[in-house]
């Protein structure tokens, strides 16, 4: 095998900038995520006590994001896949701020609340696509299977340790901490993603 096909080893990639960038900001913002299922739902309970509440926010955290995930490949292929990331991570943030708004103001009813989850997950499409596209295109092609390895593994321990952080979070120091929590974790994830160079092809 010639050094120009031989694979990168783990090493190797995890050296390239733009390579350990973006699985760093895919690892924050996937936690973020994990965490925020369960979070809204523990907020919804500890705030309101209604669990039909918690039933309708855990439904429009997820159900948005689905009606438009058809037409997220034509939002990055106008955006690029670094802007769309970054407009989908901070966007998260914004509106997971939000609810901590409205929650402080005595604002939070139910149409405030839906409203702000709904608007939560519509970007969320973006930034699941997005790094399905752009981490091809950081590294060379007989790299490919390694870096969705990697890719794989950080979706696993986010999906593991996510919901127990934020039942920690909760337990211990409210549910506006953990919304907070989740606000910075996804605006680290957006200034990360930020740092990126637009690749071509």
């Amino acid at each position: 095998m010639t050094d120009s096909i031989r694979p990168l080893s783990y090493r190797q990639l995890l050296g390239v900038a733009d390579v350990r960038t973006l699985l760093l900001a895919t690892l924050l913002a996937r936690l973020a995520g994990r965490m925020f299922a369960l979070a809204i739902v523990l907020y919804a309970l500890t705030r309101t006590g209604s669990a039909v509440l918690a039933g309708w926010l855990a439904f429009a955290a997820v159900a948005p994001g689905l009606v438009i995930s058809p037409i997220a490949g034509a939002l990055i292929d106008r955006l690029g896949s670094v802007w769309a990331i970054t407009v989908d991570m901070a966007s998260s943030a914004i509106f997971v701020t939000a609810l901590i708004v409205v929650d402080r103001l005595g604002l939070a009813n139910a149409p405030t609340l839906l409203t702000l989850v709904c608007l939560f997950s519509l970007t969320r499409p973006l930034t699941m696509a997005g790094i399905r596209a752009l981490l091809p295109r950081l590294v060379p092609v007989a790299a490919l299977d390694r870096v969705n390895a990697l890719d794989t593994s950080l979706h696993g321990v986010a999906d593991i340790a996510g919901p127990a952080l934020a039942g920690a979070i909760v337990g211990f120091g409210g549910s506006d901490l953990a919304l907070g929590t989740i606000a910075a974790l996804y605006a680290a994830a957006a200034l990360s993603v930020g740092t990126l160079r637009q690749p071509r092809g």
